[in-house]
């Protein structure tokens, strides 16, 4: 009796991940196959009838040669899909055209392509790129920005390296979408799109999510500058790895968020895995539960005071006074002892 159930048992699973996976290749063939849509709704749907095929033919002996097929089919499917591989040479979006690189010397370092542009819409702007250079020694604090555009549950996560002489080196994972491609979280499980790193200025890539609009929230980070400076380095190196070795961009897997855990687990920090790095909206929580922010203030009273829009400079500046006026009233957590 117990042999014949977990067989059934054993059955049912197999059924369940064929399906899995026949709606996975669904989903690959609809957004990597043809440029047709006929012919992407052709082969989608001639993989769906096959992977249900298997998937009864799993639990139903009459259909068990479809299970034959359908592996067939797979294989086919996987090799195909392993040809596809990311690429840094697309007609790109003009503010995703140019991903940060690094040049180490001794405690400098030289920074090429931060973007500078000035935003007075999405689509009207200045763009400048320009290169500088940093001493790692004058690396004074990190600052996060979260910014909110589908509810409180997800946003876009922006780490800000502060330096003695009010600069501020903002860095933004993001994907690299080409020209005409729109976004969509389903199409980032299905190597849609690429992955780059942009270093701007905080009047750049703030500017940009204000003119969308988006609410940013600036959150001061309590860490050890000498901690801080590895962090910075880390994030150098990988969009040095990047620009060598371009990576697709995943929906869970590899975004804004799970690329900055791992680079802060790279420079040595100890994070704990929790649900909000996938559900980052809710970081702030997390980073407040860490002891990362000014705990003077709730986690809420901190979102309100970091409301970037709420002191958005109304004239076009500079960027030190630009970085310095929406962290004006911000709250600054107490050094680490």
């Amino acid at each position: 009796m117990l042999t014949t159930v977990l067989k059934g048992l054993g059955l049912v699973l197999a059924a369940l991940v064929l399906f899995a996976f026949g709606v996975w290749g669904v989903g690959a063939l609809w957004y990597q196959g043809p440029a047709s849509e006929a012919a992407r709704f052709a082969l989608a749907l001639a993989w769906a009838a096959l992977a249900l095929a298997g998937a009864l033919g799993a639990v139903w002996r009459r259909l068990r040669p479809a299970c034959f097929g359908f592996a067939a089919a797979a294989v086919a499917l996987l090799g195909w899909w392993t040809t596809i591989t990311p690429s840094n040479h697309r007609d790109w979006l003009p503010e995703l055209s140019r991903g940060v690189t690094a040049s180490f010397e001794g405690d400098t370092v030289l920074v090429h392509n931060i973007r500078d542009f000035v935003w007075r819409s999405e689509t009207d702007y200045t763009p400048n790129w320009v290169d500088r250079r940093y001493n790692l020694d004058d690396l004074s604090g990190v600052d996060m920005f979260m910014t909110y555009w589908a509810g409180p549950s997800i946003a876009h996560m922006i780490v800000s390296f502060g330096f003695k002489d009010g600069r501020q080196l903002a860095f933004s994972v993001e994907i690299r979408r080409p020209k005409g491609v729109e976004y969509s979280p389903v199409a980032g499980f299905f190597k849609r799109y690429e992955q780059i790193f942009i270093a701007a200025d905080e009047r750049d890539v703030i500017g940009l999510r204000h003119v969308r609009p988006e609410e940013s929230q600036l959150y001061r980070i309590r860490v050890d500058p000498k901690r801080a400076r590895g962090l910075l380095v880390e994030y150098l190196k990988r969009a040095n790895e990047m620009a060598a070795h371009p990576r697709f961009y995943h929906t869970v897997l590899s975004n804004c968020t799970t690329e900055v855990f791992s680079m802060v687990r790279a420079a040595g920090f100890d994070p704990p895995w929790d649900y909000r790095i996938l559900a980052n909206g809710y970081l702030p929580q997390l980073a407040w539960s860490e002891r990362l922010l000014d705990e003077r203030h709730s986690v809420e009273e901190l979102g309100k005071l970091g409301r970037v829009d709420d002191r958005f400079p109304p004239l076009p500046i500079d960027s030190v006074a630009f970085s310095a006026r929406i962290r004006d009233g911000v709250p600054t957590p107490a050094p680490m002892r």
